[in-house]
């Protein structure tokens, strides 16, 4: 950022916009981006990812995803709540979606746009099942530039297969969004609509599937949580004065006005289920614990287990990294490290990375991870099974509906007797 042009920062009423070049290696000058830092009416902070423009010589080389994941931890200390962006690019309607980012509120009309975009895209794959079959009959020429583009490849039963399994991941996210209300657990989001027809011969920038091609060029606005409860987060867990346990509860009441959300085991009254057990952060004791205690899980995982040469990762993180309190969290990866959104389960090839708080006791390390394990068993058995792998939770106060059944986290909670 020029420091010197008075046009790179733009301060108004809860507003800061700041706008920065893109320099390579050797400084030339590859890009734009535009920040816009507001707070809303209700006092959250939060950013609009204004814009990121790259010269196409260096597009598709990552550094948008390592850009955007770096400011996230940034965001994450800093309180922020939620990132808003308005995908309208060529490129912004797939990477944004890619990136995890869901539907804004109230823009349904928005989503059924994409929609209307992924059910063009079935015709042309319909045009494109015909034609292949024609040819594999003898009868008909190939467009083999447009199936070489779309396909991969422009041998007829091998674009066949291909275009048959693209239709069915198609017609499987409109299925959805006809049968689930927006906003709903199961309305498709921008990212499931982003993997549609994905497979792991789809390598490269220029790869095309069925949900990639819908999303490119489209319209939409999206929203991604950061943190739960907005300008919260101190920067440290050092900080001086802090409780050792953040008391959320009375501050979430204090800005919702909806009184007290759920009670979790860190909010119960005097608990020691809690990621702030350590007067001081001990990363690599914490750290060693924990993967002591994964290894004596997964040794003990029978031989059918859905865990069972699943990547898992453990690492730590600053305890006020760790939503409410937390003792840990598990956190979805791709086969190449590399963050998935909230809510995804991993394909092949990729995992889990369990983030346990810096500042854990020993016990309750052990008891962490024995949570996570039963809960990554159980979301891992719910998909082969079909189910929705993040049932809402059946332990809560009240009375139990008939052939309620418990959520992964559910049995991850009762897992922990086995420490206790």
């Amino acid at each position: 950022m020029d420091l010197e042009d008075p046009y790179s920062v733009s301060v108004y009423r809860n507003e800061v916009v700041v706008r920065a070049e893109v320099h390579d290696p050797d400084g030339v000058n590859v890009g734009r981006v535009v920040r816009s830092f507001q707070r809303d009416h209700d006092g959250n902070l939060f950013v609009e990812h204004a814009s990121l423009r790259l010269s196409e010589r260096v597009q598709g080389q990552g550094f948008a995803r390592e850009w955007n994941g770096h400011l996230m931890e940034w965001y994450r200390h800093s309180g922020v709540e939620r990132i808003e962006v308005h995908a309208a690019s060529t490129v912004g309607g797939y990477a944004w979606a890619r990136d995890g980012f869901d539907w804004a509120p109230n823009t349904e009309h928005r989503a059924n746009g994409v929609l209307d975009r992924l059910r063009g895209e079935l015709r042309k794959v319909d045009v494109d099942i015909e034609l292949a079959r024609r040819s594999a009959e003898g009868d008909g020429i190939l467009d083999l530039d447009r199936l070489r583009e779309r396909y991969g490849t422009t041998d007829p039963d091998q674009v066949l297969r291909e275009a048959y399994r693209q239709r069915d991941a198609g017609q499987e996210i409109l299925g959805r969004a006809r049968t689930h209300s927006f906003g709903s657990t199961r309305y498709p989001t921008p990212f499931e609509i982003s993997q549609a027809g994905w497979g792991d011969h789809h390598q490269g920038r220029d790869a095309s599937w069925i949900g990639k091609r819908a999303l490119l060029g489209a319209d939409w606005k999206g929203v991604k949580q950061v943190s739960d409860t907005g300008p919260l987060h101190p920067r440290s867990a050092h900080t001086e004065s802090l409780p050792r346990v953040p008391d959320l509860s009375s501050i979430h009441s204090l800005l919702t006005g909806e009184g007290h959300p759920p009670v979790t085991a860190a909010r119960v009254p005097d608990a020691e289920f809690h990621g702030y057990g350590r007067d001081v952060p001990e990363p690599e004791l914490v750290r060693h614990l924990g993967e002591d205690a994964l290894r004596q899980v997964v040794n003990r995982l029978p031989d059918g287990s859905t865990l069972r040469g699943v990547r898992l990762e453990l690492t730590t993180v600053p305890a006020d990294a760790l939503p409410d309190g937390a003792v840990a969290r598990s956190v979805p990866v791709d086969v190449d490290g590399q963050d998935l959104p909230h809510g995804t389960v991993p394909r092949e090839g990729g995992g889990w990375r369990v983030e346990l708080s810096d500042r854990a006791t020993d016990v309750n390390v052990a008891r962490a991870v024995a949570h996570e394990a039963a809960e990554l068993e159980a979301i891992g058995q719910r998909a082969a099974g079909g189910l929705d792998p993040f049932a809402p939770d059946a332990l809560t106060p009240g009375t139990l509906a008939d052939g309620t059944t418990l959520s992964p986290h559910d049995l991850g909670r009762l897992n922990e007797a086995e420490v206790l």
